[in-house]
Parts: C-alpha cells; sequence; structure tokens
C-alpha cells in the first residue's frame, strides 16, 4: 500500500491504527508525506515512511519500520539519543529540514543504511527486510505467538461492529478464539495430570527413603552388640565340638594301628 500525499498543501497527521481509515492489510506500508511538518504514525507492520520536506515527527511503532531518505549519508547529521533519533539535513539538493524518529529501526539513504540499534551506518548495505506481527509477543512455543488471525489478517483487538461485514468478522474472530481457548485448557489439563502423577511418585519415594533412614538411626546398638557376641560364642563352640570329634576319631585310628 502506499499513500501519496506529496501535493498537500498543509501538514498532515497520519495515523494508520486510527478508525481504520488506512487499510494495511499486507505486512508492510509504505507512507509518503508532503513538504511540510508532518506528524507521521505508524503500525505493528513493517512500515516504509517517507517525510520529504518540512521538519516531521515519525513513530514507526510496532514491528521493524525503516525512514527513506533520497540522498547519501554524507548529506545528513544523525543523533542517537537511544530514545530518538534526529536526522537534519545539511548538504545536497533536497530540503528535508530537521525529522525526529522513534521506534525506526533503520534509516535508508541513498548510498547504505544507519542501524539505529547499533548507531552504524552500513555503506553500500541494502536495508533488511521489514517485519511486523499480528500479536506482538511470543507465546506456547511458536515465533509470534497464537493469535486466533482469519479474516483480512484481523485479530481481537482490531473487532468493530460498525457494518454487518464487521460484525460477521468479529463472530469467526470470537469463534476462532474460544476454539484456541479450549485447546489451551486441554494442553494445561494434561501437563497438570503429568506434574501430579510425577509429584505422587516423588513423595511416594521420599516416604520410603525416610524409614529406611528411620531404621538404621534408631538402632539399638548395645542390643545388637550382644546378639553379635552371642553369635560368636555359639560358633566358636561349634567348631570346638568338631575338633574334639576329629581328635577322638584320630586316636582310634592310632590304637588299631598298634
Amino acid at each position: 500500500n502506499a499513500l501519496e500525499l506529496t501535493a498537500s498543501a498543509g501538514g498532515m497527521d497520519i495515523n494508520v491504527n486510527k478508525n481504520r481509515t488506512l487499510d494495511v492489510g499486507g505486512n508492510n506500508t509504505n507512507t509518503i508525506t508532503g513538504n511540510n511538518i508532518d506528524t507521521i504514525t505508524g503500525n505493528n507492520k513493517g512500515n516504509e515512511i517517507t517525510g520529504n520536506a518540512g521538519d516531521d515527527i515519525i513513530d514507526g511503532s510496532g514491528g521493524t519500520d525503516v525512514a527513506k531518505y533520497d540522498e547519501n549519508y554524507a548529506n545528513y547529521s544523525v543523533s542517537n539519543s537511544g530514545s530518538s533519533v534526529s536526522v537534519s539535513h545539511t548538504g545536497g539538493s533536497a530540503d528535508e529540514g530537521t525529522d525526529t524518529l522513534t521506534n525506526i529501526e533503520y534509516i535508508e539513504f541513498a548510498d547504505g543504511y544507519y542501524n539505529v540499534a547499533t548507531s552504524t551506518f552500513n555503506n553500500g548495505a541494502a536495508t533488511p527486510a521489514l517485519s511486523g506481527t499480528e500479536t506482538g509477543g511470543q507465546t506456547g512455543g511458536v515465533t509470534n505467538g497464537e493469535s486466533a488471525l482469519n479474516v483480512s489478517g484481523m485479530t481481537l483487538k482490531d473487532i468493530q461492529v460498525e457494518t454487518q461485514t464487521d460484525a460477521q468478522a468479529a463472530i469467526s474472530i470470537l469463534e476462532q478464539s474460544l476454539e484456541q481457548i479450549a485447546a489451551g485448557r486441554a494442553k494445561l489439563g494434561a501437563v497438570s495430570n503429568r506434574l501430579t502423577h510425577n509429584l505422587d511418585n516423588q513423595t511416594q519415594a521420599s516416604m520410603l527413603t525416610q524409614q529406611a533412614r528411620g531404621r538404621v538411626v534408631d538402632t539399638d546398638m548395645a542390643i545388637e552388640s550382644t546378639k553379635l557376641a552371642q553369635e560368636m560364642i555359639l560358633a566358636q563352640a561349634a567348631q570346638q565340638a568338631i575338633n574334639m570329634a576329629s581328635a577322638r576319631q584320630l586316636t582310634v585310628l592310632a590304637l588299631l594301628d598298634t
């Protein structure tokens, strides 16, 4: 999508999220403003924004966004404060004024692009691809979150009931949202059952270990020592009886030999 406002007579305030006055069903929005002081607010998709002349205020909002300028990087002064970036046109033939940028990831010039995150200019390099998400978060182990995404890329936050078509789309989104909630509850219940089973097994193992430890710790050493001495005496007496029986047999054999 491209919004061309170069013929506008005065400054423009553009917000692609406001009352759905601009339909941005695709992943990228190309916005070109006029030659006056403009205020531009992007959406949660990847936006390409060109302010042209005038001191413009550009907010990329969500997604990966790029502000575009006509001339080489050397004709501009870029000041990055972290929260915002100021781009002043200091040379060349264009008259693009001084723009204030927020939530802009890349600034594209004729000879390369400026990476706002690293405050570096990449000479001769192509601007990275733009991107944006429907949910703005990551849940459930998927890349961009799970959302009830169907009619024209709409989500729950986009629901409106101004027309019959909007109402039908809202019903479809709500139905898919309820289905996702039910599926999520089923997954949560299965995980909860597995955790409960594992907890029961660990609790039983802990009880058995405590019982075994108690039997070892609670042993009466005096009684056990007496039993051990008794067993040793009986074993020695039995051995002595065996020795005496053997000696008698040897005596009988000696008498027979004589």
